[in-house]
């Protein structure tokens, strides 16, 4: 099973529909910062790991928030622990 987002924060009901999932595809608008109605990236990892997912894809970011976080990838890898968190760019394909 796969959770598409949308454009949104992690809620109860989208981790609970998240459960349990291969792949978690998460909005990450900002590293941090909570802006109404967007999810953040260290968020969608929390969210990702109480799920229990295996993989997340964070995705709708501001550029300099994109840079950020492939910089400090290995930072948020030891945040995520064995979760595979990843930044697609387009044409990215992952085998479930």
């Amino acid at each position: 099973m796969s959770l598409h987002s949308g454009d949104v924060k992690p809620t109860p009901e989208n981790t609970a529909l998240a459960n349990g999932s291969k792949l978690i595809i998460h909005e990450a608008l900002h590293m941090e910062t909570e802006v109404p109605g967007h999810g953040t990236v260290t968020g969608s990892i929390d969210m990702a790991k109480r799920c229990e997912a295996s993989n997340l894809a964070l995705v709708h970011m501001q550029r300099k928030v994109r840079r950020q976080v492939i910089d400090r990838m290995q930072q948020l890898k030891d945040l995520a622990g064995t979760l595979n968190v990843m930044v697609p760019e387009p044409g990215y394909r992952i085998t479930l």
